[in-house]
């Protein structure tokens, strides 16, 4: 009799383990097959703030926009493929200049910065700091005009 129970329970163990691998594989397939930008994004865009580095700003330079494109930027536009194609949303850039010379753009951006851009960017990101602040205290149409807490 014990020997029943513990097969049966073992039986029941195997069949909810195969059960959960089943669910499992089934939900993993049914959304990595279905494309990122048929996802609607569960917050609306403009409850979204992106802060990113900027190669076409000058180093220390704090932009905000409320809308934009990719400008080239390979995160930027994988956040805007992800939301659906879509540009609206705001976006506080900071920049940190092109690479000098003939250095790779992928080598520069991965690279420490120097002392005196390091300086800069401090106080660029205290800035974008600012703004991200403001943002959330009076929201981004009021930031945008260039009210500043």
């Amino acid at each position: 009799m014990l020997l029943y129970l513990c097969l049966y329970v073992l039986l029941y163990l195997c069949l909810y383990v195969l059960l959960y691998l089943y669910l499992y594989v089934l939900l993993y397939q049914h959304t990595s097959s279905t494309p990122p930008n048929t996802h609607k994004p569960q917050v609306p865009t403009q409850r979204i703030l992106v802060v990113y580095d900027d190669l076409d700003l000058d180093a220390g330079v704090v932009r905000f926009r409320m809308k934009g494109g990719h400008g080239g930027h390979n995160g930027m536009r994988s956040i805007i493929h992800h939301l659906g194609n879509t540009h609206d949303f705001p976006r506080v850039r900071i920049g940190i200049s092109r690479p000098p010379g003939q250095q790779s753009v992928a080598s520069y951006v991965l690279e420490p910065f120097s002392k005196a851009q390091r300086e800069e960017i401090e106080v660029a990101v205290h800035e974008a700091a600012g703004v991200v602040k403001t943002v959330l205290q009076v929201g981004v149409e009021k930031a945008a005009s260039g009210v500043r807490v």
